[in-house]
């Protein structure tokens, strides 16, 4: 591994076409967010996630792994993000190297280049960028993991085919004129590797097992994408290389060995995890979208299951940039999997493709309940494979008219070239576009908080409770840049089919984004009970008296302040508490 590592650098990643590139997509994409102090929701939560036991009775004990080995507590935005850019470039890194290592080291540097810049800069990620306690530097850091231990498992994989086969070994690697060429005459050198493990194998997987164990104890979105990317490796391995006509079988005992490792670190992660709660004497609590909604689901249920993830994941592509990106991207690889299928004359194709889909949707399938975007980390693998493939497919064509002396094929595969270029840069533009107007939601609501506060320690007692009612709003700017206005032809026919699906009009504009842009006020005054309002207002500069309330507690106060007519920003003195209306009451 160490000798590909160093290969990879010095052929791939140390080139200039390679880092360069890389550079300017990121600080494009992250770099204003980098440079600019936001407060949103989770940032104030790492006294209740990570040094009490929100997390732990939650079993993401690796995530507090992470924050107590990284960060250093709550007020440290600049260098959660900062550590967080630099885990996303070397995973970026790393899924290269990984294509790099399956295609047969092909020295390529654009193929590479495009499928780095393509991962890091897919807008999903903008979901979970600005929660820098429970998101930003805990699932970067898990990206480059995975991959980092799949390269592991993958060059141990391929030196024990060579060792095997030395000859076949030598041939299997890809004519770089034509990635994609089969020939029946050669055998692979997986046709001569036996399906058993040897212990020393058996010992690797182990290993990986282990420390792929606070990996997939950070969150439960990660284990998702160390599947996903093992079916990859099965798909290009099996469906794009050549195959041995003689071991039909041979993508399915690989794909048990990389099982292993994701089975051992579950066993242990579910082991610690419980260990701890038994030390600590905590009881198992769901504090996320984390519970397992099958055991409840009837007919009705399911079926807005089915109609929740059809809305999400597909009519959305008309209106939302990452889910377009990712419904091009499934249609273009389902008939590349077709194609392969009818030219190979195997089902293989289609089944890994329609696994690889399955995958991307992993928790609904093991949860029962629709897939919010911010655990929607599985695209991110995926639509950089599928940039990948049409990269190296652009770079066939050139090859293919040069050798054959026609510029129509080179001239289409380098516009391809550059189209993949273009697409990534509108990537980055849209998570910085968003990651940017979450930097002035935290701007409005800081005038709107150190005004409030400013007022009550003037002119209120303060060490009275202080009760925080409503729901804030940002305002309509606000409001029409997160949410599709239906002005345009793709808006329209978005409330047209929803119109049909739902059997009633859609008369609120649908939200861009689910997380970024979220409300901070809100966040703080309702979530736990409102046990973290405390701190958010100690954030700018002021101690008060906010008593921690839950949602049924608040509904009194809430009825009273509309009894009294309060508006957005009014404050009353009750007597023995002190009223906040900080946005609408209905």
């Amino acid at each position: 591994m160490h000798s590909l590592i160093k290969e990879y650098t010095d052929k791939i990643a140390g080139r200039k076409a390679y880092w360069i590139p890389l550079l300017f997509y990121t600080f494009g994409a992250y770099g204003f967010s980098m440079l600019n102090r936001t407060l949103g929701a989770d940032d104030l939560g790492t006294p209740l996630y990570v040094n009490d036991t929100v997390w732990l009775q939650d079993l993401r004990w690796g995530a507090v792994l992470w924050k107590k080995l990284f960060s250093f507590g709550s007020f440290v935005p600049f260098l959660d993000k900062f550590l967080s850019i630099c885990f996303l470039m070397l995973a970026g890194t790393a899924f290269s190297c990984l294509l790099y290592l399956l295609n047969g080291k092909r020295e390529r540097v654009l193929l590479y280049t495009i499928a780095s810049c393509s991962f890091l800069t897919f807008p999903i990620i903008c979901e979970i960028w600005e929660f820098t306690c429970g998101g930003t530097l805990i699932v970067p850091g898990d990206f480059f993991c995975i991959f980092m231990i799949l390269v592991w498992l993958l060059c141990g994989i391929t030196a024990s085919e060579a060792s095997s086969n030395p000859q076949n070994a030598a041939s299997a690697a890809p004519s770089p004129a034509r990635p994609q060429a089969s020939s029946a005459g050669h055998r692979h050198p997986r046709q001569s590797s036996s399906a058993a493990i040897l212990p020393q194998q058996a010992a690797v997987l182990l290993a990986a097992g282990v420390l792929m164990t606070p990996v997939i104890s950070s969150a439960e979105s990660i284990a998702p994408v160390y599947v996903t990317t093992v079916l990859i490796i099965l798909f290009y391995r099996y469906c794009i290389q050549r195959t041995s006509p003689e071991r039909k079988s041979a993508w399915f005992f690989e794909g048990v060995r990389f099982a292993i490792p994701l089975v051992t670190a579950f066993a242990l992660r579910l082991i610690i995890a419980y260990s701890i709660l038994a030390v600590l004497g905590l009881e198992r609590k769901h504090t996320g979208a984390t519970r397992i909604e099958w055991f409840g689901m009837n007919a009705e249920k399911f079926a807005a299951l089915i109609k929740g993830m059809f809305i999400n994941y597909g009519v959305a592509s008309l209106i939302n940039f990452p889910i377009t990106v990712f419904v091009i991207c499934a249609v273009l690889f389902a008939l590349r999997c077709i194609l392969l299928t009818i030219r190979r004359r195997s089902a293989l194709p289609v089944f890994l493709g329609i696994c690889i889909g399955l995958s991307l949707f992993l928790i609904t399938l093991i949860q029962g309940s629709v897939m919010l975007y911010r655990t929607a980390i599985t695209l991110m693998v995926f639509c950089a494979f599928v940039f990948y493939l049409f990269a190296e497919t652009f770079y066939a064509w050139i090859n293919a008219g040069i050798i054959n002396r026609k510029t129509l094929p080179v001239l289409a595969g380098r516009c391809g070239l550059v189209f993949l270029l273009f697409i990534t840069w509108r990537q980055a533009a849209h998570l910085h576009r968003f990651l940017a107007l979450n930097n002035l939601r935290y701007d409005n609501e800081t005038a709107v908080m150190q005004e409030i506060c400013y007022t009550l320690s003037t002119d209120y007692d303060t060490s009275k409770p202080l009760i925080f009612v409503g729901n804030f709003s940002n305002g309509d700017a606000m409001y029409y840049s997160t949410h599709d206005s239906g002005k345009t032809r793709a808006g329209a026919m978005y409330r047209k089919i929803r119109h049909k699906i739902d059997g009633t009009p859609v008369w609120k504009s649908p939200l861009l984004v689910q997380s970024t842009v979220s409300s901070a006020i809100d966040f703080y005054h309702e979530e736990f009970d409102g046990r973290l309002m405390g701190e958010y207002i100690a954030y700018y500069g002021y101690d008060f008296n906010v008593p921690a309330l839950s949602r049924d507690e608040h509904i009194p106060y809430n009825e009273e302040a509309a009894g009294l007519g309060m508006k957005p920003f009014n404050i009353a003195d009750r007597g023995d508490y002190i009223l906040i209306c900080i946005g609408s009451l209905d």
